[in-house]
């Protein structure tokens, strides 16, 4: 594998860590309106071929259901959404 490809591989890696930390620290609430968030990691998935494409959108996927999950386990009067809601 070249050094280019590794090196995508590794930045797409970073991307759906970010995007999974974010989800996660700040919720489900404060991430209404960015939607964008995961285009990076889907057009470098696309970059890389249809298995990191899939990667991405199934990673994404969980992420989504973990963090729900969490979500509604803390429920709404959560700080985090305190924080976010006013």
């Amino acid at each position: 594998m070249p050094l280019s490809r590794k090196l995508a591989t590794l930045l797409f890696v970073l991307a759906l860590c970010l995007l999974a930390r974010s989800h996660y620290q700040d919720g489900l609430v404060a991430q209404q309106e960015l939607l964008l968030g995961i285009m990076p990691p889907l057009f470098a998935g696309l970059l890389l071929g249809r298995t990191a494409l899939w990667l991405a959108a199934t990673t994404y996927f969980a992420i989504l259901l973990i963090v729900s999950w969490l979500d509604l386990r803390h429920g709404v009067g959560d700080e985090r959404f305190d924080r976010h809601l006013g």
